[in-house]
């Protein structure tokens, strides 16, 4: 269980990601961003907007059922208490960042990793591609990734204890509550833990749970579509311009965790569009090519621990599941991998985590010292250099999601 000195390592944490967060939004032309796609096909101008807007487009809703509720109402609470609107976003976003951090602490913690290793893998996650890249911009992965992390730790717990079925309902209907198809999360915990027919029943009543939200939602926000009803996601199965399965492999297992150099393409309609779709592996860069190899020797070392590990059966099956069913969705769903990559990230890291467990413990924690450095290193670098072409690169005259969304303030 936790000790008290978890709570001021979380903290720590918690601050040392969320002015991480804050501070390399700063650093973007978020005017640029607003546009669709330009930051590796994100929706930061929409997502903003349905953070900031009540009467905006939420239409995304049918994918990400509940968060504009579970958003707009914090934003606006931040505006009526004085701050403006993109700094109540960037305060918003920045805390997510580090609650995501916290719960992946938790969890390590959890599966009796020690203080001091539970930390270092905490900050390997916070140097990540991932993590550097999609914590400072208004995304939804960002905070459905937090469920998932939610869904890990509960299941831990059901090893020690019992639960009532209603937590297993309140937790399936959180893991659906951000993104849709993280409900796997939490419908695999339910099955871990209980018959296939209360498995159902379960699984029914926290939908029930998510469509009585989302009513209240749509009460609120009139724009805003109902869930699973989403015939546009047709057009990003097994699209063609999202390359090989080879190549989104290597995004899903490498890029997420070691960042390629970007590519500057441009989109049909004229706006640039930075990607890593088509890079793979970056034989120009000599540093990510021997973090990628570290990284993929921390993780192969994590998943043959995790696969002989006799304890943790539930969560074994879990994350194994949830991980499968995330690589086996984006190779046939999605033109960028890597803007999917804070769903899994998480895991990756949980994995190599367990590497700790096998005689090779002291060449793993020398490993992820060196992999903290390098990759960071590597990845922060990445980042300056994208960043910088933000306020460089050429924005035809689209308008903005948002006329509040001007840049950084």
């Amino acid at each position: 269980m936790l000790k008290r000195t978890d709570f001021v390592v979380a903290l720590f944490i918690f601050i040392l990601a969320a002015v991480g967060s804050y501070h390399d939004n700063l650093r973007l032309n978020m005017k640029a961003l607003s546009v669709p796609n330009v930051w590796y096909q994100g929706d930061i101008g929409r997502v903003y907007s349905n953070m900031t807007d009540r009467k905006s487009n939420h239409y995304r809703t049918k994918v990400h059922p509940i968060f504009s509720l579970a958003t707009n109402p914090v934003v606006f609470a931040l505006s009526k208490a004085g701050l403006s609107q993109e700094v109540a976003v960037r305060s918003v976003v920045a805390s997510a960042a580090g609650v995501v951090l916290v719960l992946l602490y938790c969890t390590l913690r959890l599966l009796n990793l020690q203080t001091l290793e539970s930390l270092l893998f905490s900050v390997l996650a916070s140097v990540s591609a991932s993590s550097i890249f999609w914590s400072p911009v208004p995304e939804t992965h960002l905070f459905g990734t937090s469920t998932i992390l939610a869904v890990l730790i509960f299941t831990i717990l059901s090893q020690q204890r019992k639960f009532a079925p209603g937590w297993y309902v309140g937790i399936s209907a959180l893991s659906l509550s951000m993104t849709v198809t993280n409900w796997m999360s939490g419908v695999a915990a339910t099955f871990a833990n209980q018959s296939l027919h209360k498995t159902i029943r379960i699984t029914i009543d926290a939908f029930v749970v998510v469509t009585i939200l989302w009513a209240v939602q749509h009460a609120i926000y009139p724009t805003s579509e109902f869930f699973l009803l989403s015939p546009e996601e047709r057009h990003f199965v097994f699209s063609r311009d999202a390359g090989s399965v080879l190549s989104k492999s290597i995004i899903f297992f490498i890029n997420t965790i070691v960042m390629p150099g970007t590519q500057l393409l441009t989109q049909p309609e004229g706006a640039p569009l930075f990607s890593i779709q088509h890079v793979s592996i970056d034989f120009t860069n000599l540093l990510y090519l021997a973090m990628a190899i570290g990284w993929i020797v921390m993780l192969a070392l994590g998943l043959w621990a995790l696969w002989k590990d006799p304890a943790n059966t539930k969560f074994k099956s879990v994350i194994l599941f949830v991980l499968a069913g995330q690589y086996l969705l984006h190779m046939v769903y999605g033109d960028e991998t890597f803007l999917f990559s804070m769903n899994w990230m998480p895991l990756l890291i949980i994995v190599a985590a367990f590497g700790l467990t096998s005689p090779y413990r002291k060449w793993v924690i020398a490993l992820t010292i060196v992999n903290i450095i390098g990759i960071g290193y590597n990845n922060v670098h990445q980042f300056n250099s994208v960043a910088a072409s933000t306020w460089t690169v050429s924005i035809p005259d689209f308008p903005p999601w948002n006329p509040c969304l001007q840049g950084p303030t």
